[in-house]
């Protein structure tokens, strides 16, 4: 339901759920281990709201023509930026793809890594031989 209002870029939106805590709860939701292990909408949600909060933070920096999004600030305050990171080795192909929109539009200093399946498949075709 947050979700689906910060959708809309509403700024107003934004500061009456950033005021009742909605971001603090985001960010506990991405610190919270027990749903590393699963995909689980809870976490699927919170990376969905950071990302929409994040996208009218850039929007409210373009407004006030600052350079700083005030949602990747929290961010970097609440040193949630490596779980972002982490995020790109999730089993969860829609948590991994949602990671990994979030760094590269909004945390350029954090490495895209290859997915494991890639690795793998490239692997694969080095060990393929078919000289006879």
């Amino acid at each position: 339901m947050f979700t689906n209002a910060l959708q809309h870029e509403s700024v107003d939106d934004f500061r009456i759920l950033r005021d009742i805590g909605i971001l603090d709860c985001y960010i506990s939701t991405l610190n919270d281990d027990s749903y590393g292990n699963y995909g689980g909408s809870p976490l699927k949600i919170a990376l969905e709201g950071i990302y929409f909060m994040l996208e009218i933070g850039r929007k409210i920096a373009k407004e006030s023509q600052s350079e700083q999004n005030i949602v990747l600030a929290e961010l970097e305050n609440a040193k949630v930026l490596d779980r972002f990171d982490a995020l790109q080795d999730h089993n969860d192909e829609s948590l991994y793809a949602i990671a990994i929109k979030i760094i590269q539009e909004f945390i350029p200093s954090i490495e895209i890594k290859p997915r494991r399946e890639e690795l793998e498949n490239d692997s694969d075709e080095e060990d393929y031989d078919d000289s006879d």
